[in-house]
């Protein structure tokens, strides 16, 4: 009996354990997406909110501990007095400004809603003097996406303002119909670059439905609406004005660069091949070679620099399963 009893008491704490742990973990949880909730401020659920960063003042926190560090203790006593007294003066900062965007690309050009946001809160606030920096990495992706995110650095030219656009990484197909769109491409040496083409891949299973005894048909209005299909029997006619309709999107992605690179050989470069930047520099494709922290280093040197940054909250089951993955991790 005394046993049994014994085991009944281990049952239950056991179980109330499980449950208590339920409902901590389910606590964190709520604690911490209403902290995320917290510093996306009280938009409505789907809105998001536009970050301003100063690079001057995160630049001088990357720096101070090395500076410390090479300096002798009673150096190092007068540069942290020096500095308290700095913090209670309210800081001058210089009229000439530089305003940083970042485009961080994925085949459907998803980042182009933040992009937008940027862009239109900057046309409210920008002066022609002011300097546009626009990091991209892209490795490109639909031609309705990307056309979208290019004619948002167009809107900025429009009004007069100067975009540099930087490449550290890979500029390519859509990428570069972006990129080329600036007053200016910098690019790091071994930078990706070009790929001006376009591309539909086309598989197809009409053979292996054919061998599992399977039919398949279309059933359309419209005599071209379906060109090609993943499990139809392929179809020249289809494919052929398949293929013109490639080289029309094709030839208006050229205009589109020579629009704004007029004095690009467009018939070398527009092949759907893809360079270092050292080499686009050659063919014209870049206008420098540079890192994009070189770029802001030198900004720094006469203009107040500034990181634009649109933030979206991450969906309730996105926020869901990441709060998840880091209570069990």
């Amino acid at each position: 009996m005394l046993v049994e009893t014994l085991w009944d008491v281990l049952g239950f704490s056991a179980k109330a354990g499980v449950v208590l742990f339920a409902v901590a973990a389910l606590s964190l949880f709520i604690a911490a997406l209403a902290r995320s909730r917290s510093r996306l401020g009280s938009s409505p659920e789907g809105e998001g909110r536009l970050e301003v960063k100063r690079l001057r003042e995160r630049l001088e926190a990357l720096q101070e501990p090395l500076r410390s560090a090479l300096l002798t203790p009673k150096a190092s006593a007068a540069r942290h007095k020096a500095q308290r007294r700095k913090a209670k003066t309210p800081p001058a900062y210089l009229d000439k400004r530089t305003f940083v965007l970042e485009f961080d690309g994925d085949i459907s050009a998803s980042a182009v809603d933040s992009l937008r946001a940027e862009v239109t809160a900057l046309l409210g606030e920008a002066r022609p003097e002011d300097r546009i920096v626009l990091r991209v990495k892209s490795p490109g992706g639909t031609v309705d996406g990307y056309g979208l995110a290019a004619s948002q650095v167009d809107r900025l030219r429009q009004r007069g303002l100067h975009v540099l656009a930087c490449v550290d990484n890979v500029a390519a197909s859509g990428g570069y119909m972006l990129a080329c769109v600036a007053n200016e491409i910098a690019a790091a040496p071994f930078a990706v670059i070009g790929s001006i083409g376009v591309v539909v891949p086309l598989p197809n299973a009409h053979s292996l439905l054919k061998r599992l005894g399977i039919d398949y048909e279309n059933a359309t209005a419209g005599t071209h609406k379906r060109l090609s299909s993943v499990f139809a029997e392929p179809n020249p006619e289809g494919r052929e004005r398949l293929q013109a309709k490639l080289e029309e999107t094709h030839d208006l992605f050229k205009a589109w660069i020579a629009k704004y690179r007029p004095a690009l050989d467009l018939e070398s470069v527009a092949t759907g091949e893809y360079w270092p930047a050292s080499r686009a520099i050659e063919l014209g494709l870049v206008d420098r070679i540079a890192t994009s922290d070189d770029i802001l280093l030198e900004a720094l040197k006469d203009s107040e620099v500034l990181q634009v940054h649109y933030r979206r909250p991450k969906p309730l089951r996105a926020r869901l399963l990441s709060r998840i993955h880091a209570l069990v991790a």
